[in-house]
């Protein structure tokens, strides 16, 4: 509805709301989008912006114990025990 109301595309709409605008919208588009946003009401939906986003692409994991030397041998529970020279 705002890029309808607008002129624009929803691209153009979203980076006017989100603050990404300066350098790639001129500033009678900006100001077009953003007179648009005020008469409609316009309020970003930070939960539906996320879902829109979808997961983060990246994640805290430890990686896997490797039997080294430095690390004491084979994760508790494995049954095996690090033996210098073998896998």
């Amino acid at each position: 509805m705002v890029a309808r109301r607008a002129g624009t595309s929803v691209s153009t709409v979203s980076l006017v709301v989100n603050g990404k605008s300066r350098g790639r919208v001129s500033e009678v588009i900006t100001d077009r989008v953003r007179a648009a946003v005020d008469e409609l009401g316009y309020v970003v939906d930070h939960a539906a912006s996320s879902l829109a986003r979808g997961p983060p692409t990246s994640s805290c994991c430890s990686p896997p114990i490797s039997p080294t030397p430095t690390s004491g041998g084979s994760p508790p529970g494995s049954g095996r025990r690090w033996v210098a020279g073998t896998r």
